[in-house]
């Protein structure tokens, strides 16, 4: 299959998923990582014209093949925003800010919609955590805390006395009858953070180095506990050191958690080039360092191996079709010279006038030149209407066609896959027909709605 067809169906797929939700698995599963590569490229050119709705379409085709592709994700989010989409732009924006807290562009599209942790407008009585926390949670689909309860530090040791007309809830986070100071509450949350206990304990008592270092110690032997809310850890980290190793390069501690944070969020990249000067000179991180630079140099290795693998199959794929060139043109020359007829040529000689102009019409269709690939098929069946694999790519031009928005194509589409079933009943080319031709049918009742 080329690579202009995996694209043409790819776009189909993208209609009839929206319009019937999503039949088509067989089809995503079909994609190579080429194709991330390829709906990238294509997203950032359509955005260059102005093209947000095409933009949008190819950024969401990658996050369809990679969910956590991140830059995919920030274009996206940009789009959203131009569009003035901001219910879908904060959507994405808060697993962006989950990503890759503190990331400077993330930062940047917070600061855009005015989501970049500021104080909400009317902020709630100090004294009435419960009821401002049970407020966060309603409509956001989770009964969990994302950051656990946050007891303001004036509150810390400074248990409120009781009052006679106070008919609030006491915080009380230890389930006893008698008053427990805050002190005693926090010790006791700690105590039910399950193996991230420690990670808030050292927080609490010895700063965030010190937490930062159990986190990475425990998460590094138990990639699984990701998964666990961190309270704001690595976001805080971010902040912290994101600013510093900007200012002095050279700050070896900053580099480090940095470098170690970018590591676990996934942020590959950055990492690498974080953690590299670390390399050179012994530090007292070298322990944990180890295990991740490898990591990392193993995954720069399959990813360099795999792309050079795509490579290489596109040279492979090109070497072909110029051999392919080269045997048509000697065929041709060959026929000419010999005065042999051309129409009755064997399948490996020379071919025959209908299937060059077929040829060509591929080609062009490949190419995205639809207007001028179906004049060539339909140059071909005036001079053979016997040959369904004509009609076919006919159809499949005229359904692209369609799909760019002239929908009386559509029918001139179906006509076409109904004469490869006339030609061809129960062939494969048939049945890809009558799968198409279902297809167009659905989506225009879809756009007649």
């Amino acid at each position: 299959m080329t690579a202009r067809r995996r694209v043409g169906r790819w776009r189909l797929a993208l209609l009839g998923a929206i319009v019937w939700g999503g039949l088509f698995p067989a089809w995503l599963a079909a994609q190579d990582p080429s194709d991330v590569v390829e709906f990238l490229a294509a997203g950032k050119k359509a955005y260059e014209k102005g093209d947000l709705a095409g933009a949008a379409v190819e950024f969401e085709n990658v996050l369809l093949l990679e969910p956590r592709h991140f830059e995919a994700k920030v274009w996206l989010v940009q789009i959203y925003i131009d569009r003035k989409q901001v219910d879908k732009a904060r959507k994405l924006l808060t697993e962006l800010q989950r990503q890759a807290p503190g990331h400077a562009r993330v930062t940047a599209l917070a600061r855009l919609l005015g989501a970049d942790g500021g104080a909400p407008a009317s902020a709630p009585k100090e004294s009435d955590l419960v009821v401002y926390e049970t407020l966060t949670l309603i409509g956001s689909g989770t009964r969990l805390r994302p950051y656990g309860l946050v007891v303001p530090e004036g509150k810390v040791a400074k248990p409120r006395p009781p009052g006679p007309a106070d008919d609030e809830v006491p915080l009380s986070l230890g389930g006893e009858d008698d008053e427990v100071s805050s002190g005693a509450a926090l010790t006791g949350l700690i105590a039910d953070e399950g193996p991230l206990g420690p990670v808030f304990e050292r927080w609490a008592e010895e700063g965030l180095n010190s937490a930062l270092e159990k986190y990475f110690e425990i998460i590094l032997a138990r990639r699984d506990l990701m998964s666990m809310d961190d309270r704001g850890l690595l976001r805080k980290g971010m902040e912290t050191y994101q600013p510093k190793l900007e200012a002095n390069p050279q700050d070896r501690e900053a580099r480090f958690y940095l470098g170690m944070i970018y590591y676990l969020n996934g942020l590959l990249d950055d990492a690498r080039q974080t953690l590299e000067p670390l390399r050179k000179d012994a530090t007292p991180y070298d322990d944990q360092l180890a295990p991740v630079l490898a990591d990392l140099d193993r995954k720069k290795a399959e990813e360099e191996a795999r792309l050079a693998a795509i490579q290489k199959e596109k040279e492979a794929q090109e070497a072909a079709r110029a051999a392919e060139r080269a045997r048509r043109e000697a065929a041709a020359i060959a026929a000419n010279l010999g005065g042999g007829s051309a129409s009755t040529a064997s399948p490996t000689g020379p071919l025959n006038p209908a299937d060059v102009l077929h040829n060509e019409g591929y080609d062009l269709y490949k190419k995205g030149q639809l207007d001028q690939a179906i004049e060539k098929f339909q140059a071909a069946i005036a001079q053979n209407d016997r040959e369904p694999k004509y009609y076919y790519h006919m159809g499949l031009a005229l359904t692209d066609k369609g799909l760019a928005g002239h929908l009386d194509a559509f029918d001139r589409a179906m006509e076409a896959f109904n004469k490869v079933i006339s030609l061809e009943p129960g062939g494969k080319m048939a049945k890809d027909s009558e799968v198409m031709i279902r297809d167009i049918v659905a989506a225009k009742k879809s756009l007649k709605n």
